[in-house]
């Protein structure tokens, strides 16, 4: 009782001392507090932030990857750092009778991959594609037009059959679909078409994947030893 009544008359009696006393205490718990945010809490939300502009890891194979193989190389990489995962298909198309590549994606995994992509109206889903910001102005068409995709024939249009150069690409045969929406990246996305790949296995019968995209948040290091 004694001691607590000392520090009590203590107090009262130097309240400028107490006060400044638990000013220092006070600056000092937030400094500490504060740089332990900036060490710790601020790498890691860096790491995220430039996660979201896109892969950091492309893993290609000649004959594609089938589910199998696909979960493998996922593995692999999940294992050295957490990673979220994009398969992309492609396939060469005719819109409109003109030639482009239609690359056939889970719309949910690559837009968690490429939170930078500038989207007007919707991601691909059943019935409805994304055009590149370069292939709808080249084609004239906005949100809600409606452009008819076939896929172009395995032999070049510059091949000869029967004694005749092909045709293939003029033709103007294919299955009707929405464009939903439109991407626009600056970069090599905004001269692609995307679809669900659920429409794109029916336009062009199913295989697996042509590439698998990673974002990593494993170090350089780690990256280059994978």
């Amino acid at each position: 009782a004694m001691f607590w009544k000392m520090i009590l008359l203590a107090g009262m009696r130097r309240r400028s001392q107490a006060l400044m006393a638990v000013l220092c205490a006070t600056i000092g718990a937030a400094t500490l507090l504060c740089l332990a945010t900036i060490c710790l809490v601020v790498p890691a939300q860096m790491s995220d932030e430039l996660r979201a502009y896109g892969a950091n890891l492309i893993v290609t194979a000649e004959d594609g990857f089938d589910d199998a193989s696909a979960c493998d190389v996922a593995g692999i990489v999940r294992a050295a750092a957490p990673a979220q995962a994009a398969l992309y298909r492609y396939e060469s198309v005719r819109i409109n009778a003109a030639p482009y590549t239609l690359a056939g994606i889970d719309a949910r995994d690559v837009r968690a991959l490429n939170r930078h992509w500038n989207v007007e109206g919707e991601w691909p889903s059943a019935g409805n594609v994304m055009m590149g910001r370069d292939v709808a102005a080249a084609l004239g068409v906005t949100v809600g037009s409606t452009v008819t995709i076939g896929i172009r024939d395995d032999e070049s249009d510059a091949t000869l059959r029967h004694g005749r150069r092909s045709t293939d690409i003029l033709s103007a045969d294919g299955t009707p679909m929405r464009v939903g929406g439109i991407v626009d990246t600056g970069g090599a996305e905004d001269a692609l078409v995307y679809a669900d790949s659920g429409d794109l296995q029916r336009l062009a019968g199913a295989r697996g994947a042509d590439v698998l995209e990673f974002s990593s948040q494993g170090t350089e290091a780690e990256l280059s030893t994978l």
